[in-house]
């Protein structure tokens, strides 16, 4: 792979990671001290500097370099809850939700295991702003 190539394959992945724990692009920027907007440039073009990764790394709680679905192994018993869960829902609810289901799992060991469903296409999680400008951080069941 050429570095070019690997650069932005640590771009997607810190996206995917970042997302997946439903942290913004502005709350991982103040945790490593850049702006809003190299998160989103490294997100997008890739990044180069091994530094950055690091860091990126240690804010987030997971390397960016390795593959996290070969690192952790296929989605075990608390992805197909996560499963149960949203199809109890009609396919969508809020990442609160999820978590609450879990009986006191960590919300960190949950953003893991969606992270996991998010790879291999099964789930979506998203963060926005609604209409009446309140934060809504939701998991849905892709459908074809």
């Amino acid at each position: 792979m050429e570095f070019k190539d690997y650069a932005k394959e640590c771009g997607i992945r810190c996206r995917q990671i970042r997302m997946a724990k439903g942290m913004s692009q502005q709350q991982l920027a103040d945790k490593i001290n850049v702006s809003a907007a190299a998160i989103s440039k490294w997100e997008k073009y890739g990044v180069g500097e091994i530094n950055n990764i690091h860091l990126l790394s240690d804010a987030l709680g997971q390397n960016i370099q390795d593959d996290q679905i070969d690192q952790e192994g296929a989605v075990g018993e608390v992805g197909k809850e996560i499963l149960r869960i949203l199809a109890d829902k009609g396919g969508y609810t809020d990442f609160v939700e999820i978590v609450s289901s879990l009986y006191g799992m960590s919300s960190e060991r949950a953003s893991n295991e969606i992270f996991k469903l998010q790879k291999i296409g099964t789930v979506y999680r998203e963060q926005y702003k609604d209409f009446a400008d309140v934060s809504r951080d939701v998991v849905f069941i892709k459908k074809e």
